[in-house]
């Protein structure tokens, strides 16, 4: 009976998960005119992953995001052109771009996680303390394990905001 309830418990954890996502995505489309139309997706993922890692290079990018060199070039190019990130030679190696996050792209993730605040927030209203807080304590025990975290070659990767649990 617990392994039922258990599964049942992980399914809905799953589903609000989704649902969660949907939120923030629907709050993404907000940001068409800063990101731009095409690659929407795709350019707020880089600047997510430089705020979260730091300066990338090119290459560490296309593989965290699971794109190709084009792909990725044509996304960060477009990130550049709105002076969202910075783009320089690496001083090791002049073939290498390193990319940075820029005081503006910064400012746009502030105004998504503003527009995510508005969109979550409402949801909690009617929440005791105890389950905001049982909630909160329970988000925050989630740490990604490394295999989602670091890196891995195109081939072996998917989507790194859709995984599959079971």
């Amino acid at each position: 009976m617990s392994n039922d309830l258990r599964k049942e418990l992980c399914d809905r954890f799953v589903a609000a998960t989704v649902s969660l996502y949907r939120l923030v995505y629907i709050g993404l489309q907000d940001f068409r005119k800063d990101l731009g139309q095409n690659e929407l997706v795709n350019q707020y993922k880089a600047l997510m992953l430089l705020a979260h890692q730091g300066p990338l290079s090119v290459g560490q990018i296309a593989v965290y995001l699971s794109c190709t060199d084009s792909t990725i070039n044509d996304v960060l190019r477009r990130l550049d052109r709105k002076k969202m990130i910075d783009k320089a030679r690496s001083s090791h190696d002049r073939r290498v771009v390193i990319c940075e996050l820029t005081p503006e792209g910064r400012k746009v993730l502030d105004r998504i996680d503003h527009v995510v605040r508005k969109r979550v927030l409402p949801s909690t209203e009617t929440w005791s303390l105890e389950q905001l807080e049982a909630f909160v304590v329970s988000m925050e025990s989630i740490h990604p394990d490394l295999e989602y975290v670091e890196p891995r070659p195109l081939a072996e990767s998917e989507s790194w905001f859709i995984r599959k649990y079971y």
